[in-house]
C-alpha cells in the first residue's frame, strides 16, 4: 500500500481519504469473447453481458465484505485545446472516512486493498494501475467537486391501476419544479412505484463520444458503498409500497367490469415490490449516478 497516493481533506465534522485505481489497459474485445466465451455456461452471449456479469460479481463481493467498501467509479474529460485531442482519466477511487485524519486514511487503506484484490480477481479484461503521484490522484478526484451537477435517478411514479385516463408523465423523465405529491385517497387506484434500472448494451464510445464535444471538463461518477443489508429508510420505502399495492388490490375487488384487467396491472407492481423488499433483506450495494 506504500505506492499509492492519498487525498485527505476534510468533509463534514469528520475526513475523508481518497486513493486511486487507473484503468491502464483493457483486452481487445475479440481476444476477451474468447477467454469469457471459454470458461462460461452461456459462450453465445456477447461482450456486453460478459462485461456485466463481471460487473455483477464485483457488485456482489462488495456486498459481502465484513467492512463496508466505498468507492467513486470516475470516467472525466477534460478538453485538449484548440489543435489536441481530449484527454480521458478514468478509474476507481477508494474512500475511507474517520472522525480523525489517521482513522480515515486507514480505512482508506483497508478499502483500497480490498478493491486491488477484488478487481485482479474479477475484472479479468482490465488492468487497473495504482494513482501514485498527488497531480494524477487530484485530476482523477477533480469531478467530485465540480461546480454544476446533476443526478441521474431512478424513475419513480404514480401508476394507475384502473382503465380510466390518468396525467402524462413528463416528455423524456424531465420533469419542472417539483411539485407536492398527491395524498392517496380512499378511491384512488394508484400505486406510487420505484422502476428498477434496466441495463443497456450501450458502449463507453457512446458516453466518450458526447462527452468529447463538451466545451468544457466533464465526469460522470458513480458513488457504490457496499452493505450488509438495506438501510431502514429504503426497507421502510420498500413496504410502504408493498402496503399501497396490497390496499389496491383489495379496492379492485370490488370492482366489477374490466375487473380481471386490473388484477393483472396490480399483481405485477405486487410481484415487481416483492422483489425489491426481498433484495433489500440481505447483502447489497447501494450507488448514485
Amino acid at each position: 500500500m506504500s505506492e499509492l497516493q492519498t487525498l485527505v481533506t476534510q468533509s463534514g465534522s469528520g475526513w475523508r481519504c481518497l486513493a486511486g485505481y487507473r484503468i491502464r489497459r483493457i483486452l481487445s474485445a475479440d481476444l476477451f469473447l474468447d477467454v469469457a466465451a471459454a470458461g462460461s455456461p452461456k459462450p453465445q452471449v456477447g461482450v456486453p453481458e460478459h462485461c456485466r456479469d463481471r460487473w455483477a460479481d464485483l457488485a456482489g463481493a462488495l456486498a459481502v465484505l465484513p467492512e463496508p467498501t466505498e468507492l467513486y467509479l470516475v470516467f472525466a474529460c477534460n478538453p485538449g485545446g484548440a489543435r489536441s485531442l481530449p484527454i480521458f482519466d478514468n478509474g476507481v477511487l477508494a474512500v475511507g472516512r474517520g472522525r480523525t485524519r489517521a482513522s480515515a486514511m486507514k480505512a482508506c487503506q483497508r478499502a483500497a486493498s480490498d478493491l486491488g484484490r477484488l478487481f485482479t480477481a474479477i475484472l479479468d479484461y482490465a488492468e487497473f494501475e495504482p494513482v501514485t503521484d498527488l497531480e494524477g490522484l487530484a485530476r482523477l478526484a477533480a469531478p467530485l467537486s465540480a461546480g454544476c451537477v446533476s443526478e441521474l435517478r431512478r424513475r419513480q411514479e404514480r401508476v394507475h391501476v384502473g382503465m380510466g385516463k390518468r396525467p402524462k408523465p413528463p416528455v423524456g423523465g424531465f420533469a419542472g419544479a417539483r411539485q407536492p405529491r398527491p395524498a392517496a385517497t380512499g378511491s384512488s387506484l394508484e400505486v406510487l412505484h420505484l422502476f428498477p434500472w434496466v441495463p443497456s448494451d450501450d458502449s463507453w464510445w457512446r458516453l466518450a463520444d458526447v462527452m468529447a464535444k463538451e466545451p468544457g471538463a466533464t465526469g460522470l461518477v458513480i458513488h457504490a458503498r457496499g452493505w450488509n443489508s438495506a438501510p431502514a429508510v429504503c426497507r421502510e420505502a420498500a413496504h410502504r409500497e408493498l402496503d399501497g399495492v396490497e390496499r389496491v388490490l383489495d379496492m379492485v375487488d370490488g370492482v366489477g367490469e374490466q375487473k380481471h384487467h386490473m388484477q393483472m396491472r396490480a399483481l405485477t407492481l405486487r410481484n415487481e415490490a416483492l422483489l425489491r423488499l426481498s433484495a433489500h433483506e440481505g447483502p447489497m450495494i447501494g450507488a448514485r449516478v
